[in-house]
């Protein structure tokens, strides 16, 4: 996981990039794999491209829906009337 908060990049060595937008899928998954500490077997790799195109995915639907939000000046829920 990354932020673009470089206050939180406590993980990241002193002379590494914690800058990652433009990072490729086979990228994400060799530093998952490292990161991880896992065994380096098929099983593992599968696994570790599964979780990175299911990020890579998730992260497009939230720049998608952020900007819907910021397009239609709405909020991201609504959930009828809910009495206090």
């Amino acid at each position: 996981m990354t932020t673009r908060n470089p206050q939180l990049s406590i993980h990241a060595e002193e002379d590494a990039v914690a800058k990652v937008a433009d990072m490729s899928p086979e990228d994400a998954k060799q530093l998952l794999m490292q990161m991880s500490r896992a065994e380096k077997n098929d099983e593992n790799e599968t696994l570790a491209a599964l979780i990175v195109k299911v990020m890579f995915k998730f992260c497009f639907i939230l720049i998608i829906t952020f900007n819907l939000i910021e397009d239609l000046e709405t909020t991201l829920f609504c959930i009828g009337h809910l009495s206090s």
